[in-house]
């Protein structure tokens, strides 16, 4: 059942759905889905970017990274890094470049609180 559900969502969403040996994730942070699978074997990255509007999850809104603000984009940057994912494919799944992702990541660390960064400036 499970299985038949997350292959629906992959069909609906325009992706492949997952087979043996991919990764995918799904993120839903502030409003904003990212669903993404990286494929076995060659490393290629499919994803999409949603935007939950008045609760409910609109497949027909889809939203680019590169259009969310930078708390936001920050937010997920700092989510994705506890995954097995790195700079580059973090920065493949968000849209931007890796330098950001690096900036982002170097800017939390050195932060004296433990807050979301609405900066660096890229």
């Amino acid at each position: 059942m499970l299985k038949t559900a997350i292959h629906s969502l992959f069909e609906s969403i325009g992706i492949t759905p997952p087979k043996p040996g991919d990764h995918f994730n799904i993120l839903y942070e502030k409003d904003v889905f990212f669903i993404f699978i990286i494929r076995e074997g060659t490393g290629a990255l499919e994803k999409a970017c949603f935007r939950c509007v008045d609760n409910e999850f609109k497949f027909k809104n889809p939203i680019r990274a590169g259009s969310l603000s930078k708390q936001e984009r920050n937010h997920i940057i700092l989510k994705l890094r506890d995954t097995q994912f790195s700079q580059r494919q973090i920065a493949d799944i968000v849209g931007v470049t890796q330098q950001t992702v690096s900036n982002v990541l170097r800017y939390e660390k050195n932060s004296s609180i433990n807050a979301v960064p609405t900066q660096p400036n890229d």
